[in-house]
Formats: structure tokens, sequence, C-alpha cells
């Protein structure tokens, strides 16, 4: 049995921390909070670019019929531009910072299979074989019970009668390993 398998799966609390350390998820990369600071910037700069197109549209809506309006159309056209030049900057912000988070969760997500699939594969490598040879035992039994009934004798042994249950649940265990098996290199 290869040392790793073994140091993976053997329930020692230095092994169970080691394992709980490889699967710790780390924290969020300093590029992160760079862009949410860059998206609450946007976001500030953006709302000040509103409040003072809604200021200067309802100034110049008050501007009685006959008089000069205080604020000219193409003043009003150029805070218009203002607004949604930072409407697109809050978008390109928000894009980043989503962006960002999705590479970052990718990764965890890339290294905590990695460790749950070698983990997997040392499971099965330690105790492939003596979950194989257990069925064969307990198959050996379900055969022996069958043998004993046939010849006309009960067999008392409270163990013979789990036996098919117990197949049956080593059979499930077996193929939800299989079909849990993280796929490695595959996003």
């Amino acid at each position: 049995m290869n040392n790793e398998a073994r140091a993976m799966t053997e329930a020692t609390q230095e092994n169970w921390q080691t394992l709980l350390k490889a699967m710790r998820v780390p924290p969020d990369p300093a590029e992160l909070s760079g862009a949410k600071a860059a998206l609450e910037r946007a976001e500030a700069a953006r709302a000040e670019a509103s409040k003072q197109y809604e200021a200067a549209r309802s100034t110049h809506a008050a501007t009685p019929a006959g008089q000069a309006p205080a604020i000219s159309h193409s003043q009003l056209d150029a805070l218009a531009e203002a607004l949604r030049a930072t409407e697109v900057e809050e978008r390109k912000a928000a894009e980043g910072k989503a962006a960002i988070e999705r590479e970052h969760r990718e990764r965890v997500r890339d290294q905590l299979n990695d460790v749950m699939g070698r983990y997997t594969e040392s499971l099965t490598r330690r105790f492939g074989q003596e979950v194989d040879d257990l069925k064969t035992f307990l198959a050996l039994s379900v055969t022996l019970q069958s043998k004993a009934k046939a010849a006309g004798f009960r067999l008392d042994e409270p163990i013979i009668v789990m036996v098919p249950h117990i197949l049956g649940h080593l059979n499930a265990a077996q193929a939800c390993f299989a079909a849990a098996k993280p796929k490695r290199g595959k996003a």
C-alpha cells in the first residue's frame, strides 16, 4: 500500500488535521478588494451624476415660459452624457469584480476537487481490496446459509441474517464512490 494512501486515510488526529487544512477555502484575493473599491467609486460617481442631472432637469423644467432658461439644452445634454458615461464605468467595474470572483471560485473549486479526488483515490487504494475481500466473505456466508437451510439446519448466528443487507449497502457505497469520483482536469 502506498504511503500517501495510508497517510490520507489513517484515522489519526494529525492526518485529519492535514486533510482539513488541504480542504481550507482560501481567502478572497487582494485584487478583489480593489475591484470592490472601484465599483463603490463608480456607483458613487453615477449617483452624483444622476443627482446633478435630475437637479438640472428640474431647474430647466421649472423655467417659466418666455424667460431665458437657467440651464441650456446643451448643458442638460452634457450632464446626460456624463451620467451615461458613469453608468458605463459602473457596469465595467461590476463586470470586472464579477470576473475576479468567478476566477477565484473556479480556482478554489479546482483545488478542492483535486484534494477530494486524491482522498477518494487514497480510500480506494487503501480499502478497495479489503472491501472486495469482505464482499467475497459475505457472499460465501450467504452460500453457507443457503446450503445449511437446504440441509434442514437453522443457523442461529445473527450476522448471517444481516449479510444480504450488508452486501447491499457495500454495493451501494461502492457505486456512490464510483459515481461521485471527481473528474480531474474538467471545469
